[in-house]
């Protein structure tokens, strides 16, 4: 047996943990679109959008009451 080398462990688990296993039946592509809608989601576009949205949003806000006694 040869010695433990933390890297190569690092490797296989990171390559185990990218396996991904679907269900069959309606549940599976449920899962599928799931995973998708997470990955978009999770991009750097959709997170700028929503933020100008939400300061856009404070700014239409802040006009609405401007001048208000």
């Amino acid at each position: 047996m040869s010695r433990f080398d933390p890297f190569k462990a690092r490797l296989a688990v990171s390559k185990l943990n990218s396996i991904r296993v679907w269900p069959y039946s309606v549940h599976g592509i449920v899962r599928k679109g799931r995973v998708i809608l997470k990955t978009i989601m999770k991009s750097l576009i959709i997170e700028h959008t929503m933020t100008c949205m939400v300061l856009g949003n404070t700014v239409v806000l802040m006009l609405g009451y401007y001048g208000a006694s």
